[in-house]
């Protein structure tokens, strides 16, 4: 696989997720676990469910800055666009980790921990890989 291969992925699962989390907010931390939250707690999941609405917001753009990326895999810059990916997933499986640990326990943060698990090994591989070496016209 290419670098610029697994950017496109990352930015079509950013992409995707930040626009249903965009969209559907509330209906995505119901199917998270949070279904059996008290009425007087209600507000508390309105709030929660424009935070979640937010990150679907900055997924949408963190899509779009991988889409763009993805045109500059083979520049100077390509090992820093490479690096900032690899940590901006590793820290996202962490975090959703501790999450998953210490709150959900739900199938959707599963899933999420995988995908962010996933794009970090793919991100940590291109960032050790060797890089093919140029061939200039001879």
């Amino acid at each position: 696989m290419k670098l610029q291969t697994l950017m496109l992925i990352n930015a079509v699962v950013a992409l995707v997720f930040g626009i249903a989390f965009a969209l559907w907010g509330p209906a995505i931390l119901l199917a998270s676990g949070l279904n059996t939250i008290p009425q007087q707690n209600m507000m508390w999941f309105w709030t929660a469910g424009t935070f979640v609405r937010l990150l679907g917001v900055t997924l949408v753009g963190f899509g779009l800055v991988a889409y763009a990326g993805s045109q500059f895999c083979e520049s100077a810059v390509r090992f820093e666009i490479n690096l900032a990916f690899f940590l901006a997933n590793a820290l996202g499986c962490v975090i959703m980790l501790i999450q998953q640990l210490s709150i959900w326990a739900s199938v959707v943060g599963g899933i999420a921990i995988v995908i962010y698990l996933l794009l970090a090994i793919g991100f940590g591989y291109f960032l050790v890989a060797p890089r093919p070496v140029a061939r200039l016209n001879q």
